[in-house]
């Protein structure tokens, strides 16, 4: 691997520009920081279509730097122009009757103020005067009346920060048909200069259908997602400020769950605390422009975004060689236009350059920019390259990708814990600890918890605390002293997962516990109240379940985790204890092993499968006795722990970890238990687990067929006629000292003829293509000819393949 490296360039400019638009899907974050802090930049934007994964990647390695730089978060969303948008800025309004009205003629608007349905004041206003339209309806929702077809000027008004209603719209888009403003009020029964009293019924009518102004840009959304004739195109989000942040992870969110691709409706029910910005040439406004669209149409949608991108000549350069552009000069014509474009419309334009890959030349310096963009003309240049950079910077709050919780101690928990009676350093270290993190409350909660269950009779075993002293304190149980100092982790019998849940949602009193369910534990975040999950991570959707798109490692940093482990074992052993008395006490189990399992079971059939699968520890020998008994059945329990213990034979075979402890939880090991669990079957499991020495022996010496044993479905091979000897010598010391207790053995069984005529690749299909109801069957998935099958059947490969019955297992232990 070469080492990459910067150029020596260097940004000579005293003051530097801001790039809002790294794309961060594929750039090198190391190169990234080390440039902008070589180049002195102050901040940057990060914009990834998909790694949003980048957020925390990157904004760690700039924690690391000491937050030198000024991380402005920011991503590209796919949006539904479904144009049906009807209500603007409504930022979890809630309807009420106090309101405005507007009525739009040409270039004013009038609007008036309604509280209680008495008018209080009306004012004329210029339709460009935010100032005074914000000022003038502080706190209220302006209904807004026009003729006009297509009306933006809801949508220019929303952006002085108020919640806008284009009546009009709403009830075409709610009633789905098209009304003027005669019938309109007609409707809202009023007359046509009654604006006063149109705008309250209008407010009566949507107050019995929505709670808020936000429910009803969700119900648009829900139905224009379902036009599959509408315009989808990228969309530049850059969050703002903390509210920002909540609402960006609500809209992807959405599209990672539900949608895929967001409405515009739905966006501007949450765009507070974003800037919403043209994206790059995939985008609306360049599509437009290369598909020749009218000046008056481009700035009727100009208007939706806050900042404009102006791209730069490497743009256009892959723009050319896609053919969608004839020359350098036709884009820098684009771009004179969208300048012109979002100076009319009040829209902030920004110069933007190419920078997916930093070694190279394409994240460019202030003074290179300014000389690309000249074009606009000098000043212009600066402009759109460092004053409406820093510009937006400046409106820009210095976010964490991540709202860091704080918890807040109640004076109760703290007090107690403080007031235990002991002073051994282990106490004063973990006290001081609780002190510092602010977890008083928790600890109590893990104790109350802990009683609760067992109370309730919940089987469960805790594996690690922050605190194992304070907590066998409380718990008046040294056994806690000794578990590692972690993240609580505790491990539940399985079929009790749902109770435990229901359990911490009692006992939360400081905390809203919010539950995700991973592959192999579920996670039970306490977030602090007044907090949501979209505080800390957008969701995303894995099988059935919602999980946070950022994994538990990074979220335990900045809120109190309980991860919770559902344990088959503890299971187990539950079902036994109610429903055997053959269980055995813990002094039976101390002196007990496979070779004398008669100490705890007069019942040959455990004693016989026992026998067989040679329990190698007390834990392993609790759980022999528990998957007989556990469930009722013996044969069916038998059947799972042979399967279990046959890939530990797996792996001594195929991986030779011979059971070595520390590798117990080697990933190798893990995947060689769900490979034989998929391809062994329960007769061959029982040969096979009384032939582990044979198996051995056989996988060293002829390792081609062992494979392909595994097509037959009912091998036995303990009736081979002819014998072979395994030396002692020949066998690894664990397996000699676990299942060999002779100076020397013999066993019954014939290795076939070397295989020279099927090759790895077939081997690996007639194993993954199993089982085979017949060699027909077999010859049919595995595309075998009539000659190589009968070379194979001749072999005696196939042997059992012949046979149309299984097994009788029970007969195996009369």
């Amino acid at each position: 691997m070469s080492e990459i490296k910067l150029s020596n360039r260097s940004d000579k400019s005293k003051v530097k520009r801001v790039e809002m638009n790294i794309d961060t899907d594929i750039v090198n974050a190391d190169l990234l920081l080390e440039c902008l802090l070589k180049w002195k930049h102050e901040a940057f934007g990060i914009m990834p279509k998909e790694n949003i994964n980048s957020f925390i990647e990157i904004y760690k390695k700039n924690l690391f730097n000491k937050h030198k730089l000024k991380m402005i978060f920011g991503t590209t969303v796919n949006v539904l122009m479904d144009d049906h948008s009807a209500i603007f800025n409504p930022n979890k309004t809630h309807i009420t009757e106090n309101i405005c009205s507007g009525n739009i003629e040409k270039e004013n608007i009038f609007i008036t103020d309604i509280c209680y349905q008495q008018v209080k004041r009306t004012e004329v206003f210029k339709k460009n005067d935010y100032i005074g339209i914000r000022n003038f309806c502080d706190h209220k929702a302006l209904y807004v009346f026009s003729e006009a077809a297509d009306d933006d000027a809801s949508s220019v008004i929303a952006k002085s920060g108020i919640t806008v209603i284009n009546v009009k719209k709403v009830f075409e888009i709610l009633e789905k048909k098209t009304f003027t403003i005669s019938t309109l009020m007609l409707k809202l029964n009023a007359s046509i200069e009654d604006i006063t009293s149109a705008s309250y019924s209008a407010y009566n009518i949507l107050r019995k259908m929505f709670e808020t102004y936000e429910d009803i840009c969700i119900s648009i959304a829900n139905y224009n997602i379902q036009n599959e004739n509408l315009n989808v195109y990228p969309v530049s989000l850059t969050v703002m400020n903390p509210d920002g942040l909540k609402n960006l992870y609500k809209i992807l969110t959405k599209r990672n769950c539900i949608w895929k691709i967001v409405p515009r409706s739905y966006l501007e029910a949450h765009r507070y605390g974003l800037l919403i910005g043209s994206s790059d040439s995939e985008g609306e406004l360049y599509s437009m422009l290369f598909n020749n669209t009218d000046t008056e149409t481009i700035y009727s949608k100009a208007v939706f975004y806050d900042y404009i991108n102006l791209l730069s000549d490497r743009h256009a350069e892959l723009l050319k060689e896609s053919k969608r552009i004839k020359s350098m000069n036709e884009f820098r014509n684009f771009n004179k236009f969208l300048y012109k474009c979002a100076t009319e419309c009040n829209i902030v334009p920004i110069a933007t350059c190419f920078s997916k890959d930093v070694s190279k030349r394409e994240l460019m310096t202030t003074n290179e920019m300014i000389s690309e963009f000249s074009y606009l003309d000098n000043e212009t240049a600066k402009k759109v390259v460092v004053d409406n950079t820093r510009r937006l910077n400046m409106e820009i709050e210095n976010v964490s990708p991540i709202s860091k919780a704080v918890n807040l101690d109640d004076l109760v928990s703290s007090a107690y814990l403080s007031n235990i009676d002991d002073s051994s350093d282990s106490y004063k270290k973990e006290i001081s600890m609780v002190s510092s993190e602010k977890i008083a409350g928790i600890i109590l909660l893990i104790k109350e918890l802990i009683d609760t269950l067992r109370r309730k009779e919940i089987l469960f075993q805790v594996e690690s605390v922050q605190t194992p002293y304070i907590l066998s304190k409380l718990l008046k149980d040294e056994s806690y002293i000794n578990l590692h100092t972690d993240d609580f982790k505790i491990h539940i019998q399985s079929d009790m997962l749902e109770e435990t849940f229901d359990i911490i949602k009692d006992i939360c009193k400081n905390y809203q516990p919010f539950f995700v369910k991973y592959d192999r534990y579920s996670a039970v975040h306490l977030l602090p109240l007044g907090y949501t999950i979209y505080d800390f991570s957008p969701m995303i959707l894995k099988g059935n379940e919602m999980v946070t798109q950022y994994k538990d490692e990074v979220l335990k940093e900045f809120f109190s985790t309980i991860f919770i482990q559902p344990d088959l074992d503890l299971l187990m052993i539950k079902n036994l204890m109610h429903l055997t008395n053959d269980y055995p006490s813990e002094d039976q189990l101390d002196k007990s092993t496979y070779e004398n399992i008669d100490l705890c079971t007069s019942d040959n059939k455990t004693i016989d499968v026992i026998n067989m699968i040679k329990p190698a520890s007390n834990n392993e020998f609790v759980r022999c006795m528990g998957l007989i008994y556990g469930k009722g059945t013996w044969y069916d329990n038998a059947e799972n722990l042979i399967h279990e213990k046959l890939a530990e034979i797996y792996d001594v075979i195929c991986f030779k970890y011979e059971f070595q402890d520390e590798l117990k939880n080697n990933e190798m090991y893990k995947e060689s238990k769900r490979k034989i669990k998929e391809c062994i079957t329960y007769e061959e499991a029982l040969v096979h687990s009384k032939n582990l020495t044979i198996l051995k022996w056989y996988s060293d010496n002829y390792p081609k067929q062992f494979r392909l044993e595994y097509i037959n479905r009912y091998r036995d091979l303990s009736k081979f006629s002819s014998e072979f000897v395994i030396k002692k010598s020949d066998v690894s010391i664990s397996l000699k000292d676990r299942y060999i207790h002779d100076d020397s053995m013999q066993t019954i069984t014939e290795p076939l003829d070397t295989i020279t005529y099927i090759n790895d690749e077939m081997l690996d299909n007639i194993i993954s293509n199993r089982p085979y109801s017949s060699i027909d069957d077999f010859a049919i998935k595995n595309s075998i000819d009539d000659d190589l099958l009968r070379k194979i059947k001749n072999d005696g490969y196939l042997d059992s393949l012949n046979k149309t019955d299984q097994i009788d297992i029970m007969t195996m232990f009369e």
